[in-house]
């Protein structure tokens, strides 16, 4: 009697998620010349890729900007703020299932030789 194998292989794909601590989903407001870090846990599979803007544009690596992503974490560092820091800092985590994001609302105060109000 003739046999057969039948052989399944089973993937396992997951959409991307962001998790982050409540005190977040409320605006963070600093003074000029602060420091901010959001860090944020990512999960997904395949691991997504992560991406972080302010006010919509891409932010890249500088020495105010530093980002640092790693498996199932990412961390997000603005240092000096200023009142061009103030807006909406949003992150990203893309995979081939899906996309996921959160969004930060930063409001600094001051400037950095505390006179006035540069917001």
């Amino acid at each position: 009697m003739p046999s057969s194998v039948i052989s399944t292989a089973v993937v396992d794909v997951a959409a991307p998620t962001i998790d982050y601590e409540a005190k977040f989903k409320s605006a963070q407001q600093l003074k000029a010349g602060a420091s901010l870090i959001i860090p944020v846990k990512v999960g997904g599979i395949p691991a997504p890729k992560v991406e972080w803007t302010l006010k919509d544009q891409p932010l890249a690596p500088s020495p105010t900007v530093v980002m640092e992503t790693t498996e199932g974490e990412s961390t997000l560092t603005l240092k000096s703020l200023t009142g061009q820091s103030t807006g909406k800092v949003k992150v990203t985590a893309t995979n081939a299932v899906g996309k996921a994001t959160a969004e930060f609302d930063i409001v600094v105060k001051g400037n950095r030789y505390g006179l006035g109000d540069a917001a």
